[in-house]
């Protein structure tokens, strides 16, 4: 199954310099919602969903590293407790924050 929305979220926000733009995972996520269209934001929170409801652990952990994500999970938190978070983060800057981009 293809989450491009949610792909273009952790290639684009969490790629291999990430921690050059943001001091941390949750800002890029952040960024990401206010930063992005409705549609793209709205694409991406359900993809994530989708993704959580249908995978295991390993399977969500493999397709965040497949889809080019290089934050690496703290340890004692699951891939889909820390993907929830990012999407936690996601949903509350696009509707708490300055709001979607136009782009």
């Amino acid at each position: 199954m293809e989450f491009s929305a949610l792909a273009a979220f952790v290639g684009g926000y969490l790629h291999q310099d990430w921690d050059l733009e943001y001091s941390a995972p949750v800002e890029a996520a952040a960024d990401f919602g206010r930063s992005e269209s409705l549609d793209l934001v709205l694409r991406a929170l359900g993809e994530g969903a989708l993704l959580l409801a249908s995978s295991t652990d390993g399977e969500v952990s493999d397709w965040m590293t497949t889809s080019g994500c290089y934050v690496v999970v703290p340890q004692g938190t699951s891939a889909h407790q820390w993907l929830q978070s990012m999407l936690d983060a996601i949903a509350s800057s696009a509707v708490g924050g300055s709001g979607c981009g136009d782009s």
